[in-house]
Parts: structure tokens; C-alpha cells; sequence
């Protein structure tokens, strides 16, 4: 009599585990009918490089089964949403990024989504990442780099030849915002080369604990000749180069090589 109680008891639990399992099963049966999904890898990393109106995108990624991808991004000036095909289509093995560039942008931050499909046609999951792409507006904000003043209290001559130097001496003042380089012309004393002007490249990169640039020392200049200077800004380390904004300096001011002595 005891027996058969107690077998009662485990075929009533053994039916309460089997309806329950069975409506576990319900809920997943949806998935397990599909079958086990397979995801594309995504790229590893992303590099967005800014330009004017336009960008430079760099894709990193070392899994060999990537073919393509579909890059999706919205224009929230003209609300139109754009879709363009990239190609993964680098030798095994290679460390290369694939470079994508968009052009036609507007002037403003984008936010893009990728997703990457392998040789079998599995698509990775959506990797996002944003860029901002820049143009009048910002170039309406920026000032030319300025010579500083001379101040003999201060033992500082903006432009001075220097012979410990080996060239004319040009000091700047305070470094503006964005500004990373300047490009000075200037008329050469020797001419071997039948070229009339120069043009040096100053890097406006000041010394450590400096708020101002290093001189730029121009070793070829005419004395008593006249000169000129554009500044290039760039609002991100990673700026397309070519796309750099240019600033004349002011053209009411007029810059000129002092005598060497």
C-alpha cells in the first residue's frame, strides 16, 4: 500500500516536470526550429579620417571569411537615408585597412552602421560608429597664426637674423586654436635651381610647457625682401591632409627680412 503511494507521488511529479518542460520547449521551439544561427565576423576596429564635406573611412579586420559589407547612414540635413556596398577583398593575412571614402556630405556629424556578410552569405552583426564632416562653417571661424611683436623688454624680435641659427628667425605669437602648420614664401638670396620664391613649412608645434611654436628658421632668405604666410588648420588629428583649411595672413600688414647685421 505504501509502495504504491509513493508511486503514485513520483509519476504525478514526473508528470508536472514533463508539462513543464513541455511549455519551456513551447517557447523556445521557434529557435530550434531555425536552427543554430551563424554570424559573419565584424571588422575589428574603425578609423574615421574628416574632411570637407566629405570622409575617409578606414576598416580594420583580420577575419579571412569577410567578402563585403553594406554601409547604411542618414543624412539628417537632407533626411535622406543612403546605403552603399563595400568589398572585403584583401589577400589572406594582409593588415591593411579597406579605405571607403564618402563624398557629397554635408556639413555635420554622421552616425554609420555596417554590416558585414561572409562567403556563405551569413551577415554579422551591426557595428556603428560615428564621423563628423566639416566645411564654411568652420572655416568662417578660424584666424590666421600672427609674428609677434617686437619688445626689446622682453628681448623679443618677431622676424631677425640669427646667426647661431644660420637663418632668419621667425617667432610666432600665441598659437591658435586648430592651427598645425604654416606655409611661409618668401624670395631665395641664391637661386641655383632658377626657382624665384621658396616655400618653407613651418610645424606649429610648441614646445613642451610652451604656449607658442617653435621658430621657424628660414637659412635661404633675401635680406631686406618681403614675405607672406598662409596657416593651415585642422579640427581632427585625422584629417584628410589635402583637405586642410588655408588662412591668408592679414593683407594690410606687411612682413620683411631685416638686413643680416
Amino acid at each position: 500500500m505504501k509502495l504504491s503511494i509513493i508511486n503514485g507521488a513520483v509519476a504525478a511529479v514526473a508528470c508536472v516536470v514533463a508539462v513543464s518542460c513541455s511549455k519551456m520547449n513551447d517557447k523556445h521551439q521557434e529557435y530550434i526550429d531555425r536552427g543554430e544561427t551563424v554570424y559573419a565576423a565584424r571588422v575589428d576596429s574603425v578609423k574615421v579620417h574628416p574632411g570637407q564635406y566629405r570622409m575617409d573611412l578606414y576598416f580594420y579586420y583580420a577575419a579571412q571569411r569577410i567578402k563585403k559589407g553594406t554601409l547604411s547612414w542618414f543624412d539628417n540635413l537632407t533626411a535622406e537615408q543612403h546605403e552603399q556596398e563595400v568589398l572585403f577583398d584583401h589577400e589572406d593575412g594582409t593588415k591593411d585597412p579597406v579605405v571607403v571614402r564618402i563624398e557629397d556630405l554635408g556639413e555635420t556629424d554622421y552616425v554609420y552602421e555596417l554590416i558585414t556578410e561572409d562567403e556563405f552569405g551569413n551577415k554579422g552583426l551591426v557595428t556603428e560608429f560615428s564621423g563628423k564632416a566639416y566645411g564654411t562653417n568652420y572655416a568662417q571661424g578660424l584666424y590666421p597664426m600672427t609674428i609677434a611683436k617686437d619688445d626689446s623688454g622682453a628681448g623679443i624680435k618677431g622676424v631677425e637674423w640669427r646667426d647661431d641659427l644660420g637663418g632668419f628667425a621667425i617667432t610666432w605669437g600665441t598659437l591658435v586654436t586648430d592651427a598645425y602648420k604654416a606655409e611661409i614664401h618668401y624670395e631665395k638670396e641664391t637661386d641655383a635651381d632658377g626657382t624665384p620664391t621658396g616655400i618653407h613649412i613651418a610645424t606649429l608645434v610648441p614646445p613642451a610647457g610652451e604656449a607658442a611654436p617653435e621658430k621657424a628658421v628660414i637659412p635661404d632668405a633675401k635680406p631686406n625682401t618681403e614675405f607672406s604666410f598662409r596657416t593651415a588648420y585642422r579640427p581632427d588629428t585625422l584629417m584628410i591632409e589635402e583637405d586642410v583649411f588655408w588662412v591668408d595672413a592679414d593683407p594690410d600688414v606687411t612682413y620683411t627680412f631685416p638686413s643680416k647685421n
